[in-house]
């Protein structure tokens, strides 16, 4: 009696090579680079945010860094400011004002905002 069909070991086989190929289709169809963009402005908005707390925290202490612009922001970040490909768009702030401040990649035009708290 002769037997038709497949062992369990061939369709093991042909779902591993099935499997392989679906996972490279899938990462050459997948273009993440805009959702990195979008996530890296944010990150540097964050920075930003934090720093401007920071800083205002200090200014209470007596030594803080004068702030009267968004662009003065930058200066707070460790490492030498902004990253480059970052612009932190002009924005005057009125000591102890809380003022929303834009940051934009300008390499993709992505934007976040953060949170700036003017301070002398």
């Amino acid at each position: 009696m002769e037997q038709t069909g497949y062992t369990l070991f061939e369709l093991a086989i042909v779902l591993v090579v099935l499997g392989i190929v679906v996972a490279v289709a899938i990462f050459s169809f997948y273009d993440g680079s805009s959702e990195a963009r979008t996530a890296s402005v944010a990150s540097v908005a964050a920075a930003l945010n934090a720093a401007s707390y920071g800083n205002y925290r200090q200014s209470k202490a007596g030594s803080a860094i004068s702030i009267d612009n968004c662009n003065d922001f930058g200066a707070l970040l460790p490492h030498g400011g902004l990253p480059s490909g970052y612009q932190i768009i002009s924005q005057s702030i009125s000591v102890g004002a809380f003022v929303t401040c834009t940051v934009k990649n300008t390499l993709s035009n992505d934007s976040a905002t953060f949170t700036g708290i003017g301070v002398t």
